[in-house]
């Protein structure tokens, strides 16, 4: 590789102890959410980008390489790698060579950490004592299953060079130069230690694999493999604290790296992790390179959206990464959303879904709404565009296009729909839409769905709507041409009927929208009446595939969403009916 542009070095700090810190990536991987964290979740089956970096930390008359990559050899023999260059390759890309380092600081000794030490044999080694102990001691050879994670050419190497007294290993907590220290965290392997730098922005820390993911570190996920619990959680504690901001946390591992922090023109992908500009100061504009989405709610960490877009979307060649933002991991109020919802678009967000409890509570923060979001008072997507954050809602589409494709011949004569919530809403919106002549809102709150039925009226002259009590709804089943069900009941904590479904004349069809389970108590015995009935299932396909056609402008194959969205039900273990308060 050569320098496409200007090299590293020619630009340094004027102060001493005064530091510019950049990321390297020398490598990408496309693996699996469950394959990077603790324990078993939702999300585990859901594609999930590995990146791999090295960090050039640059003073005003030193250079030091944080970390040194893998060999290519080992990067061969890792399927579905995107290697982009050894150690030496990755240097002379941004105009470095190995005489400028003065010194090469190991986090820790797995393989692709370490493994390009040797590339670089004359420049002296910084590690912990006891990750070298660890490794060459009686423990790591009886703990078979991690000895793939290192590699005896690389601790040889460190030998050598101790043996040379061209490595300093540390006991701990040492500072390298003014301005850089070292800092024995471990939780990950037993030495693993996290590096602070001296920047103009304030203090960045090179978390490394101390925290491989933000995920890791922002929703206290341990790492898929740990040597430590607690020290995995110390290790959090301690890179917070010696963090200047949360904002120049240096994941080890996370492709964020290079979308938190300014771009570097180089051959190989490099961030400017802090410089001259802010870690958040990227383009906020969105191209068809990459896309970053998440989703903002609370206790949403079981969402099947993430696997439904980031599937559809590598099936359609896209570059797409969805995260779950969730307000319980985050220890953030429902009313910090429009703070998130800027943050996301600051670090170069292309959207975000919103659900529950936010749907309301975001629009404050929003430039504009869609005329479906204004009508609807909630949104659940916003799109970043140029800047401007624009709220939509796709639920009302999801539920159309379910209505359309499953139950297309639907008489919508008397239509009665249970529930006036946020879901409610946009189902009685697209009853409305698809033509309702009577559209009877019925909800426990009955001045909730006076309001909602008063609201539409307003905007559909041509439809009768109006409000009833749950009482009075059973006497109109007999006259309804469909029932659209609304409410939590049929859940695994809410189960039974929300209605007598044997009331409904012959030729009736029911909508349902709860899909957990997706075979609901009311699904189950409508269609055993012989019913017409629609699951929950398609609603939750189909406005996640209007998201994705809303933020990628391709069009998704929505049959083949379904198919992955029942599959991945399938994967879940069956939830017990809750007992006593909800949670």
């Amino acid at each position: 590789m050569t320098p496409t542009g200007p090299g590293i070095l020619d630009e340094r700090p004027a102060e001493e102890g005064e530091f510019f810190v950049y990321a390297l990536a020398y490598g990408r991987r496309r693996g699996l959410h469950g394959e990077h964290f603790h324990r078993f979740d939702a999300r585990a089956y859901e594609s999930h980008h590995t990146a791999y970096y090295l960090w050039l930390v640059v003073g005003a008359h030193s250079v030091y390489l944080v970390d040194t990559g893998m060999t290519r050899a080992r990067a061969d023999a890792i399927a579905g790698m995107q290697f982009f260059g050894e150690a030496p390759e990755l240097l002379a890309a941004v105009g470095v060579v190995p005489d400028d380092l003065d010194a090469v600081i190991l986090t820790h000794l797995h393989y692709d950490h370490a493994g390009g030490a040797a590339l670089l044999p004359d420049v002296p080694l910084v590690a912990q004592q006891i990750e070298r102990d660890y490794w060459r001691g009686a423990t790591a050879e009886r703990i078979t299953e991690e000895a793939w994670l290192t590699d005896e050419t690389d601790l040889d190497h460190l030998d050598r060079a101790v043996a040379d007294g061209r490595a300093t290993l540390v006991d701990g907590d040492a500072e390298i130069a003014p301005g850089l220290g070292v800092h024995l965290v471990g939780g990950h392997t037993v030495g693993t230690q996290v590096v602070s730098v001296n920047t103009r922005d304030g203090v960045v820390v090179i978390a490394s694999d101390a925290s491989h993911f933000y995920e890791n570190i922002e929703c206290d996920k341990a790492p898929a493999i740990f040597s430590s619990y607690p020290e995995v959680f110390f290790g959090f504690d301690r890179i917070r604290d010696l963090a200047g901001d949360p904002g120049l946390v240096v994941a080890g591992h996370d492709p964020l790296v290079l979308e938190r922090f300014a771009p570097f023109e180089a051959a190989t992908p490099t961030a400017r992790i802090s410089a001259t500009r802010s870690p958040h100061a990227r383009s906020t504009s969105v191209t068809r390179d990459h896309y970053q989405v998440g989703l903002i709610g609370e206790g949403i960490g079981a969402s099947l959206s993430p696997a439904m877009h980031m599937r559809e979307a590598a099936l359609q060649g896209l570059d797409y990464d969805y995260r779950i933002l969730d307000l319980l991991d985050l220890h953030e109020p429902p009313e910090s959303v429009g703070r998130l919802v800027r943050r996301a678009r600051d670090e170069g967000y292309a959207a975000l879904n919103i659900t529950h409890p936010c749907k309301q509570l975001v629009i404050e923060a929003l430039d504009e709404l869609s005329p479906a979001a204004a009508q609807l008072g909630a949104v659940n997507l916003v799109l970043m565009r140029d800047g401007r954050l624009i709220g939509d809602n796709t639920d009302w589409l999801g539920f159309r296009s379910a209505m359309t494709d499953a139950l297309p011949n639907a008489e919508l004569g008397t239509v009665l729909q249970f529930g006036a919530g946020g879901a409610g809403a946009a189902t009685a919106y697209t009853a409305l839409t698809l033509g309702a002549e009577r559209l009877v809102i019925v909800d426990v709150d009955v001045e909730r769905a006076r309001e909602l039925a008063e609201r539409y009226a307003q905007h559909f002259s041509g439809s009768e709507v109006m409000a009833a009590s749950s009482a009075d709804a059973q006497a109109m089943l007999a006259a309804a041409s469909g029932v659209i069900h609304s409410t939590p009941t049929g859940m695994a904590q809410h189960p039974g009927l929300p209605f007598d479904v044997t009331a409904l004349p012959a030729g009736a069809w029911v909508a349902e929208v709860v899909y957990r389970p997706i075979e609901t108590e009311l699904v189950r015995t409508a269609r055993a009446a012989g019913y017409q009935v629609l699951d929950g299932g398609r609603m939750a396909v189909g406005q996640a595939a209007e998201s994705l056609k809303l933020i990628t402008g391709i069009e998704p194959d929505a049959a083949r969403m379904r198919e992955h969205f029942l599959a991945l039900l399938t994967l879940e273990p069956e939830p017990e009916p809750e007992k006593g308060a909800r949670r």
